[in-house]
């Protein structure tokens, strides 16, 4: 053979199409058509976007040869490529698919979006009965909120809603202000008033049987659940006791909702078989299962415009400020993995709603230790858990229980620091991972 002539490149298998004509968030395995020296010889697409060039598309892709992480590239509109529908298309989907599911931090994109929370909370009275919230805060506003978040009565609970943002140190300042102005208003009301970090309380029969409709009815607003469960469906004045939910809201209304149901599912299932089944251990001592016979179901969500409400959880995330960013953490990293369909972590849809309806800490710690490497892993990148302040020590928490990181995390007070100066971005000393990891590294409790 001359050897001036190479030998013509291989094309496997597959569908001829153009950069311009790729689906925005479809994972594809593509193969170039015409050399390219910036282009491996195939190409996992994870996205497809507008590049800053009005004559491009930037490919997000990763190798499968040699998956390493995501890269990026601009390429003409017009690029010629192979959509490969194949045997060599779905080899290489495979070493893909296992380089993703063991890599969940470097192969799930992040996607942008803001976070939010309008969490209830119970007011008790010196003697740890309920003070109705309507005898000290306002009706929900019919208007749009202001910017900074109101604080109102929902029945007997307490609720504020929070501005939602990209940061969340700044989301949690929020937090704080509105703890801080429900705290004000109940003492105000009564000198003895404290918060309670209680999700399932009793309440008096007499005011139960004498309020307004308006005050004891239940939120009449459906939650929807992935699983097809439904709660206990009681009216009201007939449920002598009242729960307290911690709802977290992710405005990804644009990459999940009811338009994209696969994504939907994936989303909400990661939630429960990460986050809510880390929540139940690290709850161990403060959830109450009571409240999932009525709601807080697993699975259960609402669609709103901005994207997700997530309702499993209660309000324990709001013992301290460290927890509030490790649960708000780990759920962004869930809502990644489940947006990207990634399979790696270890425990069945039965075993998971079992867990979360039962409160059954030492199954949530079984599954914790069964993908303790997945679980630290979906935390890197996050530098509030590397080095000193490593994922060990989060992991820990979780497993051990929040009482093995925080004194008393019944004392609202004191950890959200609601008569002291607060530090905005969260900096104040012990109020995130970095500056807690003094206290910590000490041995000592936040």
């Amino acid at each position: 053979m001359d050897p001036e002539v190479k030998k013509p490149r291989r094309l496997y298998k597959g569908d001829d199409t153009t950069a311009a004509l790729l689906p925005p968030t479809e994972t594809l395995v593509l193969q170039p058509l015409a050399p390219d020296s910036r282009l491996p010889p195939f190409l996992v697409v994870q996205a497809v976007s507008a590049s800053w060039k009005v004559t491009d598309k930037t490919l997000t892709f990763v190798n499968p040869l040699k998956p390493a992480g995501r890269q990026f590239i601009d390429v003409p509109k017009d690029t010629a490529l192979r959509r490969l529908t194949g045997r060599q298309g779905e080899k290489l989907l495979a070493q893909y698919n296992e380089w993703r599911d063991g890599n969940p931090a470097s192969s799930a994109m992040r996607l942008d979006y803001q976070v939010g929370c309008d969490p209830e909370i119970f007011v008790v009275d010196g003697d740890g009965a309920v003070i109705p919230a309507w005898q000290f805060l306002p009706a929900k506003p019919t208007t749009p909120l202001v910017s900074e978040g109101e604080q109102y009565w929902d029945g007997f609970q307490a609720e504020f809603t929070v501005q939602s943002g990209n940061c969340l140190s700044y989301v949690i300042d929020r937090i704080q202000r509105g703890l801080k102005l429900i705290h004000a208003k109940a003492i105000a009301h009564d000198r003895r008033a404290r918060l309670s970090l209680d999700s399932v309380l009793p309440v008096n029969h007499d005011t139960l049987a004498s309020a307004e409709e308006k005050h004891v009815e239940f939120g009449c607003m459906p939650s929807l659940n992935i699983y097809g469960l439904e709660g206990n469906k009681r009216h009201g004045r007939d449920v002598p006791i009242r729960f307290a939910g911690g709802h977290l809201h992710f405005g990804c209304a644009h990459h999940v909702g009811e338009k994209r149901p696969a994504a939907l599912a994936n989303v909400i299932k990661a939630l429960d078989s990460i986050l809510a089944v880390s929540c139940v251990s690290l709850f161990a001592n403060q959830d109450n299962p009571v409240r999932r016979e009525y709601y807080g179901l697993p699975g259960e969500y609402r669609l709103p415009k901005h994207g997700i409400e997530y309702r499993t959880l209660s309000n324990a995330w709001l013992a301290h400020p460290v927890i509030t960013n490790l649960v708000y953490d780990l759920a962004r990293r869930c809502v990644d993995y489940g947006y990207a369909g990634l399979e790696s972590w270890k425990a069945t849809q039965e075993e998971t709603v079992a867990i979360i309806t039962n409160h059954d800490v030492v199954g949530a710690r079984a599954v914790l230790a069964r993908n303790e490497s997945t679980w630290k892993k979906l935390l890197s990148g996050n530098a509030y858990y590397e080095g000193r302040y490593s994922y060990d020590r989060a992991y820990n928490a979780v497993m051990q229980g929040m009482e093995s990181i925080v004194k008393d995390p019944g004392d609202l007070v004191g950890n959200w620091g609601l008569r002291d100066l607060w530090t905005a971005h969260c900096d104040g000393p012990g109020k995130n991972w970095h500056n807690a990891a003094v206290v910590l590294d000490a041995g000592g409790r936040l």
